[in-house]
């Protein structure tokens, strides 16, 4: 549990976030391109590891049978697909939109958690899943890009009072769009929700 908590916190909570930065620069210069560059592929590189050593363990604990593994494979490829399109507005922003948000920051993180501890999945946790996905209806503050160009003007530059212009715009911004929750609290939350719903489930077994 710990290293699925870990994973999603590296890919969906950090990189994923300064994936996004590196494209719309919501925040000017206050971090240097190699500084996102790095935020964005170092966590990515450890959460993928560890999604990979998770792949060797039910490998191994399945006595060789390849569905649970690839299974696992399956969820990492669709959690980074959405990470790259979500975050870099791939194909006209078909994908950054509250669906696939509540589908990738929540209901995957849920639904992954659950598969690696349980190698199954029945109706109600699927429809826990879903309901975890309710959470997450707002889309994320850092996520969209709603630069104007009156915000990147103000970005090419470093002084202090420019910055903090920046920044008052940016937000309202955010606020004209409703844009009110940050997604960094989404897989996790979906996370503590798998954790509870397996409590319940095994004290009813």
């Amino acid at each position: 549990m710990a290293l699925t908590i870990l994973a999603y916190f590296l890919g969906l909570g950090i990189s994923a976030h300064a994936l996004n930065e590196l494209n719309a620069r919501h925040w000017g210069t206050a971090l240097s391109k190699t500084d996102l560059e790095i935020a964005f592929l170092l966590p990515l590189a450890v959460g993928l590891s560890i999604g990979l050593y998770g792949v060797q363990v039910l490998y191994r604990a399945s006595g060789g049978n390849f569905v649970p593994p690839s299974v696992l494979v399956l969820f990492i490829v669709l959690e980074t697909f959405f990470l790259f399109a979500y975050n870099t507005n791939y194909a006209g922003e078909r994908f950054h939109n509250d669906v696939a948000f509540a589908f990738a920051w929540a209901l995957l993180p849920f639904l992954t958690s659950y598969y690696v501890h349980s190698l199954a999945f029945t109706g109600g946790v699927v429809l826990t899943g879903l309901a975890s996905s309710l959470f997450t209806k707002s889309k994320a503050i850092s996520p969209v890009p709603v630069a104007t160009s009156s915000t990147r003007a103000l970005a090419s530059s470093s002084d202090t009072s420019r910055m903090a212009c920046l920044h008052a715009e940016s937000f309202r911004n955010v606020r004209r769009e409703s844009k009110v929750s940050y997604s960094l609290g989404a897989p996790l939350k979906s996370l503590c929700i798998y954790c509870a719903f397996s409590c319940t489930e095994y004290h009813l077994t």
